[in-house]
C-alpha cells in the first residue's frame, strides 16, 4: 500500500530537482535510484514481527513511540524511555502526566512588564514562547496533546483576538489536557477567546419587536441570537454531523435501502435551541448592572449601555492599547451578565422551551430544555446534553488518534479507544488521560504486525521543524527560542489557522490517495513545500556546528549540534543508522540507506578530514536527504 503525495508530476519534478542538486554538490548517483521516481514519494509500510511490547527493546522502537507522543525524539529522551526498563511505555506516560505543565501567559506577562514598564507584545511573542516550550519543555506528552486539542477547539489570531487571549486560551487547553472532556468543553465555551472568536460573547436574547411599546428600549428590535457557536460546538467540537457507531462508522438510517443512509445529528431547530442557551454572557470582569439614578428618583431598570461597554472591575481604562494586555477581561472565564445583581440574566433567553439534542438515553425528555432557568444552569444542562451524546466518544477519539498516530485508524482501533473514553475502567466518562493512554498503547500503534498496511500519517510542517531542532539539540546563544517569523517559514503556526476548520480537514483525501485520508496534505502546496524545504536546508547546512555554538551566528539563531555524530564520521554504516533512528525511527529501507552510503563515498571528507566544512557537509547531506524524502515525510511503521 502506498500513500502518494500531492501529484505524480509535481513529485517527480521536485525529486529530480533535489537529486540533481545533490548529484552535483554531493556525489549522489541517480543511477542507483529506483527506476520510477514516484517510488521516492511513496511509503511501502512493510510488515514487521508480531508481538505487542510493553517497552522498547531498541532505540528505534523508543524513537517511534516518541515520534507519536512528543514533538520528536532526541538521544536523551530515547535513553530516558529505555531506562524505565520493563515498565516502559506505561511508566513513561504516567510520569509525563504528573510532570508540572508548561505555561505561557506567565512568560508573556513577564515580557509585558519587563523593565518596570508596559511593553507591547504581539502574537509572534506567543509563538516564540510556545516553540520554546515545544523544544525544551519536560512535559512533552502534555505539549503534544495540548497542540492536538488546539487543532480541534480552534481559535485563531486571524480575528480580533489579542495575544493575551491567545496565551490564556492555550494555558486553559494545557491545564485540561489530562482532565475530563466535560470540564474542557465548559472551559472552552466560557473562555473569552472562544467567546469572541465564535460570537458567543455578548450574544443576547431575541429582540421583542421594533414597534413593541412594552419592550425594553434595548430590546426593541428584531435581533436573533447568533448561531455561530451553537453550530460549531456540535459540528467540530463534539459530535459531528452524522450519527456514528462506537467504532466511528456512520450509522445506517435505512437498512432496507442500498448504501448507507446517514442520520443527521442535529437540525436547524437544535442549532436555534443551543443559540438561545448561549445568550447573556459577557466578560468575567464586568461590573454588575446598577440601578439607573435620574431625576432624584430611581428608575427600576439599569443602564443598557453597561452591556456593551462593560465597566470593568480591576481593569484599566478601555482606550489604551498597552493596558489592555493586563486586562482581566481577556483572562477570566465569561460570566452571565448581572448574575448576583438586581437584574440577573437580563440578556439571557429564559423564555420558551429549547430543542437540544435528542438521542436514545437522553436525560432531557425529548432533548427539550424547559423554559426558565438561569444562564449558568441552562448552560450546564446544554453541555451535559452534548457530553452524553453517543457520538462524542468515537468522534473525539478519532480526531485524537489522527493527531497522534494514524490518519486512517481502523474501526476496531476507534472502538477500543472510544470504549475507554466512555468508561475509563472506574465508571468515569470523558477521561482524557485514559483516552491518550489507550491511543498510544493500542496494539495497532505498538504492534506493527497488527497495524494495517496504511497505518501512519504525514508529518505537518511544525512537526518537521520541531523534530529537527529536538533531534539535534537546537539552541541559540540567547538561551531561549526567539527565532523571528518562524510561522512564515513553516506556513503553519499554533492558534493561527485561517478558520475554525483548522489548516486542514480531518476527512481530506489527496487526489491520488486511493481513498486514504491524508489531512496534512491539504496544506502541502508548491509554495509551502518550497518555503519550508529552503528553510530546513539552510538550517541544516548553515546553522550547524561541531564543538560549541558558533559565536558568529546571531544570538537568536537556533543552531544545531552535530556533536553526537563526531565519533561516527569514519563509520558510514553507523552514521546512517544514527540518522535513521533519530529521523525515521529505524524504518529506513535498505535501498535508501545504500543511497546515503553512496553519498558518503563521494563526499570530500576523506580527503580533508580536518576540514570543519567537510565534516559538517557529510552529516548535513545525510540529514537533508532524509528529511526531504517521503520516507521521512510519511510516518508509517
Amino acid at each position: 500500500m502506498k500513500i502518494i503525495l500531492p501529484s505524480n508530476r509535481y513529485a517527480q519534478t521536485l525529486i529530480q530537482h533535489f537529486f540533481k542538486k545533490f548529484t552535483i554538490c554531493c556525489g549522489l548517483a541517480l543511477s542507483a535510484m529506483p527506476s520510477h521516481a514516484e517510488l521516492l514519494f511513496a511509503s511501502s509500510f512493510e510488515q514487521f514481527e508480531s508481538g505487542v511490547a510493553l517497552y522498547p527493546t531498541t532505540d528505534a522502537e523508543a524513537a517511534r513511540f516518541l515520534t507519536q507522543a512528543t514533538f520528536g525524539p532526541s538521544l536523551s529522551s530515547i535513553a530516558e524511555l529505555r531506562a524505565l526498563g520493563g515498565s516502559g511505555y506505561l511508566a513513561w506516560i504516567d510520569r509525563q502526566i504528573r510532570k508540572p505543565r508548561s505555561q505561557y501567559l506567565v512568560t508573556l506577562d513577564a515580557l509585558i512588564n519587563a523593565n518596570g514598564q508596559l511593553n507591547d507584545v504581539s502574537p509572534y511573542d506567543f509563538h516564540n514562547i510556545w516553540f520554546d516550550r515545544v523544544l525544551y519543555g519536560q512535559d512533552q506528552l502534555r505539549l503534544r496533546v495540548a497542540y492536538a486539542l488546539s487543532q480541534i477547539f480552534v481559535v485563531s489570531e486571524h480575528s480580533d483576538l489579542n495575544v493575551v487571549e491567545l496565551a490564556s486560551y492555550y494555558d486553559m487547553l494545557s491545564k485540561n489536557t489530562f482532565g475530563n472532556y466535560r470540564t474542557l468543553l465548559e472551559e472552552v465555551t466560557l473562555h473569552p477567546a472562544m467567546g469572541r472568536y465564535l460570537s458567543m460573547w455578548r450574544n443576547r436574547k431575541p429582540g421583542q419587536g421594533k414597534d413593541n411599546p412594552n419592550a425594553r428600549s434595548d430590546l426593541r428590535d428584531d435581533a436573533r441570537p447568533d448561531e455561530n457557536y451553537a453550530r460549531e460546538i456540535m459540528q467540530l467540537f463534539s459530535i459531528g454531523t452524522e450519527m456514528l457507531n462506537l467504532d466511528g462508522t456512520v450509522k445506517d438510517g435505512n437498512a432496507g435501502q442500498a448504501g448507507i443512509q446517514p442520520i443527521p445529528t442535529y437540525s436547524q431547530e437544535t442549532i436555534k435551541g443551543f443559540a438561545h442557551v448561549f445568550t447573556g454572557w459577557n466578560y468575567g470582569s464586568c461590573q454588575d448592572p446598577q440601578p439607573y439614578q435620574w431625576g432624584g428618583g430611581e428608575n427600576p431598570d439599569f443602564k443598557p449601555w453597561h452591556w456593551n461597554w462593560c465597566p470593568q472591575t480591576d481593569d484599566p481604562a478601555e482606550g489604551v492599547r498597552a493596558h489592555r494586555l493586563r486586562a482581566l477581561r481577556h483572562r477570566l472565564p465569561m460570566k452571565p451578565w448581572g448574575e448576583g445583581s438586581a437584574y440577573p440574566d437580563a440578556y439571557h433567553a429564559r423564555e420558551g422551551t429549547k430543542q437540544l439534542l435528542n438521542y436514545p438515553g437522553v436525560r432531557l425528555a425529548g432533548g427539550i430544555l424547559p423554559a426558565g432557568g438561569s444562564a449558568r444552569g441552562n448552560m450546564a444542562k446544554a453541555l451535559d446534553n452534548i457530553f452524553y451524546h453517543p457520538n462524542v466518544a468515537p468522534f473525539i477519539s478519532r480526531l485524537l488518534i489522527q493527531r497522534l498516530t494514524t490518519s486512517n485508524p481502523t474501526p476496531a482501533y476507534i472502538r477500543r479507544v472510544a470504549s475507554v473514553f466512555e468508561n475509563n475502567g472506574q465508571g468515569v466518562r470523558g477521561d482524557l488521560a485514559a483516552t491518550v493512554r489507550a491511543i498510544l498503547l493500542d496494539p495497532e500503534a505498538r504492534d506493527k504486525s497488527q497495524a494495517p498496511a496504511h497505518f501512519g500519517k504525514v508529518r505537518e510542517p511544525i512537526m518537521r521543524v520541531a523534530n529537527l531542532y529536538r533531534a539535534l539539540d537546537g539552541k541559540s546563544r540567547l538561551g531561549r527560542f526567539e527565532e523571528a517569523w518562524i510561522g512564515n517559514k513553516t506556513q503553519q503556526m499554533v492558534l493561527d489557522a485561517p478558520s475554525v476548520f483548522n489548516y486542514y480537514l480531518p476527512d481530506y483525501r489527496s487526489p491520488n490517495a486511493r481513498q486514504m485520508l491524508a489531512p496534512e496534505l491539504q496544506i502541502m502546496t508548491d509554495s509551502q513545500v518550497t518555503t519550508l524545504n529552503r528553510f530546513l536546508e539552510g538550517k541544516i547546512y548553515w546553522s550547524s556546528y561541531f564543538g560549541g555554538l558558533d559565536p558568529d551566528q546571531h544570538e537568536k539563531i537556533t543552531q544545531l549540534s552535530f556533536n553526537m555524530f563526531a565519533p561516527l564520521l569514519n563509520q558510514p554504516q553507523a552514521l546512517v543508522n544514527k540518522v535513521d533512528v533519530l529521523f525515521t525511527y529505524g524504518s529506513m529501507p535498505q535501498w535508501f540507506k545504500n543511497e546515503l552510503l553512496q553519498t558518503i563515498a563521494r563526499d570530500k571528507y576523506n580527503q580533508y578530514p580536518d576540514s570543519d566544512y567537510y565534516r559538517r557537509l557529510r552529516v548535513a547531506n545525510l540529514i537533508w536527504l532524509t528529511m526531504a524524502s517521503p520516507i521521512y515525510l510519511v510516518e508509517g511503521h
